[in-house]
């Protein structure tokens, strides 16, 4: 799982770890869009729906031996939420031979300016403007280490997509496309 705040790359270096290793890809963003869609992302709903289709779809992977890697954003200001989510989590990665990995991303204010701003943000309906990225940090804090979870954490704002991914495979020992089981 590799979470950080909006803009800090990681749904480009999910692609990139997705590329190198196999695994499935799962864009969290895909869940906020159909979510938010019906009900915005202040709608008490909003905040019901997520986990439950996020937990459902992780539930139906691990029971299809399907390895994935998956983005999120942390809301320190829901921490209590976000504390439930990963004991669900939890709970259902007892039942199987299944580990959540973390991996949190972080860079400098000013690279996450530049980066919010890009096309590929706005085409998937993202947050695309410094203004509305500074009011989400103000208001949820997302640039935080998940309590409880061990993370490894990674300043991306000089690093290539490539060269993150590869740090992450090898600190985790992932195997890679080609690589023996």
């Amino acid at each position: 799982m590799i979470y950080g705040p909006p803009a800090v790359g990681k749904l480009t270096v999910a692609k990139e770890v997705a590329r190198l290793t196999g695994m499935k890809l799962f864009d969290n963003h895909l869940t906020v869009n159909a979510v938010a869609s019906v009900f915005g992302h202040a709608h008490d709903a909003y905040f019901r729906l997520l986990p439950r289709i996020r937990l459902a779809i992780l539930e139906e992977a691990m029971q299809a031996n399907i390895d994935m890697v998956s983005t999120y954003v942390y809301n320190h200001a829901r921490s209590e939420a976000s504390s439930a989510y990963f004991r669900r989590i939890d709970e259902l990665f007892a039942g199987h031979d299944a580990h959540l990995l973390f991996l949190r991303l972080t860079c400098d204010r000013d690279a996450l300016d530049g980066r919010v701003t890009n096309d590929d943000r706005r085409i998937k309906g993202a947050i695309n403007t410094v203004e509305r990225l500074a009011s989400y940090i103000d208001e949820r804090d997302p640039d935080q280490p998940i309590p409880g979870r061990d993370s490894l954490t990674i300043d991306n704002t000089h690093l290539t997509p490539t060269e993150v991914a590869e740090a992450v495979i090898a600190h985790f020992g992932l195997n890679t496309i080609g690589a023996p089981a």
